[in-house]
């Protein structure tokens, strides 16, 4: 699924637009990283299109995650203040939304409801990468079988639904609105 439908399931659609005319398109070549380890970002990403990896630097360089249309960026450093551990790179030539750090916190610092939507959608999010992660690094290395309850875990109720059908549009909108198809 794409991550950036649990953010833009909390966000209104001002909210959105805001971000699109907010943000900057950034085209990135393949093999050229957009996040280097120990290096901090300034700017919240969103893939709207191509493939990157996310690679633990070594020896030997761990690779951790590969990246899709629809994918977040930069998030951990817009809440924490220390540089990633990680590299991300293309893999191959990608369109990114980046929107600058500093602009989001300013928007937060004038609209308290907006922060919140916005803190709640990446609460939402970053959960959801953490229970992926889990599952792939920690419970599979455990050997650790789960039962079908917990295997099911990304099924959704109907308000869930719901709004991922609403996030999914405006994530279309958005990418029809900056021309990318």
């Amino acid at each position: 699924m794409r991550r950036v439908l649990f953010l833009f399931g909390e966000l209104n659609d001002s909210d959105v637009e805001w971000l699109g005319t907010a943000s900057r398109l950034t085209k990135i070549a393949a093999g050229e990283p957009l996040i280097r380890a120990g290096s901090k970002p300034d700017n919240i990403a969103i893939l709207l299109d191509g493939e990157m990896s996310v690679v633990l630097p070594g020896p030997p360089a761990v690779d951790l995650a590969r990246l899709y249309a629809g994918e977040i960026v930069g998030e951990l450093t817009f809440l924490d203040p220390r540089p990633p551990l990680v590299t991300v790179s293309a893999v191959t030539n990608c369109l990114l939304l980046e929107v600058a750090h500093a602009t989001v916190q300013a928007r937060l610092a004038r609209d308290s409801a907006f922060g919140v939507r916005f803190y709640r959608g990446l609460g939402v999010f970053l959960a959801s990468r953490l229970r992926e992660t889990t599952g792939r690094f920690g419970v599979q290395a455990t050997g650790v079988k789960l039962s079908a309850e917990e295997v099911e875990v990304d099924e959704l109720d109907d308000e869930a639904m719901e709004r991922t059908a609403l996030a999914a549009r405006r994530f279309e909108f958005l990418r029809g609105k900056l021309g990318v198809r």
